[in-house]
This record gives structure tokens, C-alpha cells and sequence, in this order.
């Protein structure tokens, strides 16, 4: 038997995401993922999560296209979108839009921290709080403001 070399690496050097076992695990997460919908019990959850992720597909596509890092921004946005989704997809007092509104926190800051070359941990964290920021800001004044009930500490 021959010593041959192996021509197809099992992670990449310089994105480790795209490696075989970070893919395998990616979708070990994301069947959890839809599990976990599954069980809330809304009928348009799963179709909630399929605009999401598709949003941040094309914004972090978006995003990372003017800088080159196209695949590592549309990769974080989905990730990142989809952990801010499941967050607040089991309460069922939040309406649709607080879902989205927190997905689009999600979506800029995971797109803005991909679009931003590796080894530059200062930077992907301003960039990224700083666009988590700005949809933030852009979802907090397209939210109705809801008003909560005062509660008394006193005793008497």
C-alpha cells in the first residue's frame, strides 16, 4: 500500500467555520434549533425563523461584499441572527416584531464582526457593537412603546 497524501483538509487553516466538523456541528445546532421551535407551538414560527435567516443571508452578503468577506459575513449573521431569534422565541408574550427587532441587532452586529478581517479582536468588537447599535436604535423606534405597571415596595 502506497503512502498517498490527502488532498482534501478536513478544516481550513485560515476559517475554521468551513471545515467538515464545524459544518457537521453547525448542523447539529441548527436541527436543535428547529426542535426547539417545533415545541413552541406557533404556527408561524418556523416561517418567522426562515425570514430571519434568509434576511441575514442577503445583509450579511451585503455587508461583507464591499470588503471582500462575503462568505465569513453572511456565516456570522446567520449564526449570530439565529441565537438573538431562539433567545426571545419561547416567550409567547413577545409579539412578531420583537423577535425581528432583536434578529436585526443580531444580524448587524454578526455581519459587521465577519466583514472585519481575523486577528483583529478590538476592531471586529467595535465595528460589531456599533452596528448592533444602529439596528437597535432602527428597531427601537419602529416598536410601539408599551407601558408597564408600577409596582409598590412599600408595606402598607
Amino acid at each position: 500500500m502506497t503512502n498517498t497524501q490527502v488532498t482534501t483538509p478536513s478544516r481550513s487553516a485560515n476559517r475554521p467555520q468551513f471545515g467538515i466538523s464545524a459544518m457537521l456541528w453547525t448542523t447539529f445546532a441548527v436541527a436543535l434549533a428547529l426542535g426547539y421551535l417545533r415545541q413552541v407551538a406557533s404556527p408561524n414560527m418556523i416561517g418567522s425563523a426562515a425570514i430571519v435567516m434568509a434576511t441575514a443571508v442577503v445583509v450579511g452578503g451585503l455587508i461583507g461584499w464591499p470588503v471582500g468577506r462575503i462568505g465569513d459575513a453572511m456565516y456570522w449573521a446567520v449564526v449570530i441572527a439565529a441565537a438573538a431569534f431562539l433567545s426571545v422565541a419561547g416567550d409567547p408574550a413577545a409579539p412578531a416584531s420583537f423577535r425581528y427587532a432583536w434578529s436585526t441587532v443580531g444580524i448587524m452586529a454578526g455581519a459587521a464582526c465577519g466583514a472585519v478581517a481575523p486577528r483583529q479582536l478590538w476592531r471586529r468588537i467595535f465595528f460589531g457593537a456599533v452596528a448592533g447599535g444602529v439596528g437597535m436604535a432602527a428597531c427601537s423606534m419602529a416598536m410601539p412603546a408599551r407601558r408597564f405597571p408600577r409596582i409598590s415596595l412599600s408595606t402598607t
